[in-house]
């Protein structure tokens, strides 16, 4: 990674040959895949390529590191990486050795490191040139901010350097060979690092700070009091030309006195342990000063807080869980302090704690948490730190929360919507339609569709509830009869067809027996005898009901349209009832010439019948 800041400044800055290390221990192309041998059987021996094929990955990023190509050095270590590495470490644990899965733990580490180091390059990379071109416009405000950026990134690319370089040796230790990636990444750091140090020297006035006395141990109730003298090129600096940092976090208070900066500060968030702390000195943006640091061995006590939560409300189905949570050591609020909120393990809510320790969270009670006493759980996650990690569990009461469904029934399609009682929609649950054997799913505004064409009677439709805080609810919605009189299904078609017959058949009768003749129909005899005339009315009555048993169909039809969409909607027999109504229907209506010699034997036949009785 030192390499790849290196090569940014030498690209942006300068000419990189002179400073760069060219190694003499590696030659020729690095990466040779396992598979372009052929894929061996022998366990030892795949493995051996895979380590030769992920040395050769790791070789090959550095080098790309080296002539500044960050984009290369990262696809080096990409997915095929991560395929060869899996494969390598799943041999290593069926073999159950131990030296190869330390190397796998090993390799893994200096890849993700090496991955960072590249991202850094990179961004290193862009800050130079972002400073070359604001010193090309003339643009000296510009100029200073992108070079104090590469400042930070190339102390930031220092430090993942070290760490790369620490994962090289320990694959060494275990006779990895890495071609000599290590001391390619620590020559360029080194050349990057003085690069940007001659044009921190052009570009800015250097500054100087020394700790002149510091306590040896502090902790959140303990402040760290020190004193350390700040200078520039013409004497002392004041608050206006910059800050002073403790491990890149600004102090809390500091009382400049001349050159002296008397500092006193709690460490709530530097890490806990012994360590040595950097105080730096970090100009204001628009001052023309350099950064200076100095460091110090500090020792940070950890403590633990208290967590006070506020009233906990009584909460039902997806309704918001809110709580204030106050942080304290020994009474004094605690600052800045990261919060989280769970309930039954699952994160709800984050914050961080003002100025006097408090808090608002607020998030939504998750779906699947059924009703009764559950856990609410609000800590504080942060580890190794001043102030210790902690948590405090409270009773959260969950209630069911009702709902209702509503439905309705027009032309043949049963619509309706779940929502919880005060009306908020349930998207994505099943409803189940008693009499049909049908479950639908509601939509995003928790509404249902379905069809119920050729039933009768009523249905219930029902939401059951399986999971969460929501109660079950059920409706019943009666479908309508067809014409008022008799349910418009199928099953009462032939019925009212031999209803028809006998209506028309007692007519037949009257008529002969003396009364009024009335009018002749079409269809039947010249004198009026024995044709079976059907009452227009209700064979009227009895095609409205069979049209409206069909599913799809309408007024608009005409019968023979009516029969077709039977014949199509329909199973046999019933199909070839309202084909024979519509029929009927038809030649009754529009007087047709051609009528069906069978139905009137039929009529003739039921005649008959009532004759002999």
């Amino acid at each position: 990674m030192a390499v790849v800041v290196g090569c940014l400044f030498v690209l942006a800055l300068g000419s990189v040959g002179a400073g760069a290390a060219t190694p003499s221990d590696w030659n020729g192309t690095h990466h040779v895949p396992p598979e372009a041998a052929g894929e061996p059987t022998d366990q030892s021996e795949l493995s051996t390529r895979l380590l030769a094929s992920l040395e050769g990955r790791l070789a090959n990023s550095s080098e790309s590191l080296a002539s500044g190509d960050f984009a290369a050095a990262r696809e080096a270590l990409g997915d095929d990486f991560d395929r060869d590495l899996d494969r390598y470490r799943e041999l290593a644990e069926r073999a159950d050795d131990e030296d190869r899965a330390e190397i796998a733990a090993s390799i893994d580490l200096t890849r993700s490191e090496q991955r960072r180091l590249a991202a850094t390059g990179r961004d290193l990379q862009n800050a130079t040139q972002e400073y070359r071109q604001a010193r090309e416009r003339g643009n000296e405000t510009a100029a200073r901010e992108a070079l104090r950026r590469a400042e930070r990134l190339n102390r930031s690319l220092a430090t993942q350097s070290e760490r790369v370089q620490s994962g090289y040796e320990a694959l060494n230790r275990s006779g990895v060979d890495t071609g000599g990636a290590s001391d390619r990444v620590a020559a360029l750091t080194r050349d990057a690092t003085g690069r940007v140090g001659d044009e921190l020297d052009r570009s800015f006035e250097p500054t100087e700070l020394t700790v002149l006395d510091a306590d040896s141990a502090a902790g959140p109730t303990d402040p760290l009091s020190m004193r350390v003298r700040l200078t520039g090129p013409d004497g002392a600096l004041s608050p206006d030309d910059g800050t002073v940092t403790i491990d890149g976090r600004p102090v809390t208070s500091a009382a400049w006195n001349g050159s002296v900066v008397s500092i006193e500060h709690r460490p709530l968030w530097l890490t806990a342990g012994d360590h040595d702390r950097e105080v730096a000195f970090q100009p204001a943006p628009e001052r023309p000063y350099a950064a200076s640091v100095a460091t110090v061995g500090i020792t940070i006590r950890s403590r633990e807080p208290a967590i006070l939560v506020g009233d906990v409300p009584t909460v039902g189905y997806r309704d918001r869980v809110s709580v204030t949570a106050t942080v304290q050591i020994d009474g004094e609020p605690v600052a800045d302090a990261p919060v989280r909120a769970f309930v039954a393990d699952e994160p709800i809510a984050t914050g961080e704690t003002a100025a006097n320790g408090t808090v608002a969270l607020s998030g939504r009670l998750p779906p699947a948490i059924e009703p009764g006493d559950r856990q609410l759980r609000v800590a504080m996650t942060a580890t190794d730190r001043a102030v210790a990690a902690t948590e405090v569990v409270e009773e959260l009461s969950v209630e069911r929360t009702p709902t209702r469904l509503t439905a309705s029934v027009e032309d043949g399609r049963l619509t309706g919507r779940l929502t919880t009682a005060d009306g908020r929609p349930l998207p994505d649950r099943e409803v189940v339609i008693g009499g049909v054997d049908r479950t639908v799913t509601t939509d995003a505004q928790g509404a249902f569709d379905v069809s119920v064409a050729g039933r009768s009677g009523s249905v219930t439709v029902a939401y059951r509830a399986a999971t969460g805080a929501l109660g079950p609810t059920e409706t019943r919605v009666s479908l309508p009869d067809a014409g008022g009189a008799l349910p418009a299904t199928p099953r009462w078609l032939p019925i009212g067809l031999l209803a028809i017959l006998a209506v028309g058949a007692l007519g037949a009768v009257w008529r002969r027996s003396g009364g009024s003749p009335g009018p002749t129909p079409s269809g039947t005899s010249a004198d009026g005898a024995d044709a079976g005339v059907v009452d227009a009315a209700s064979l009227a009555w009895l095609y409205r009901a069979a049209r409206e048993s069909v599913p799809g169909s309408h007024p608009a039809l005409t019968p023979r349209e009516t029969a077709s969409q039977a014949r199509a909607e329909l199973s046999g027999r019933r199909a070839a009832v309202v084909a024979a109504i519509a029929r009927a229907y038809e030649r009754q209506a529009y007087a047709l010439d051609r009528v069906d010699d069978r139905a009137i034997e039929a009529h003739r036949a039921a005649l008959r019948w009532l004759r002999d009785r």
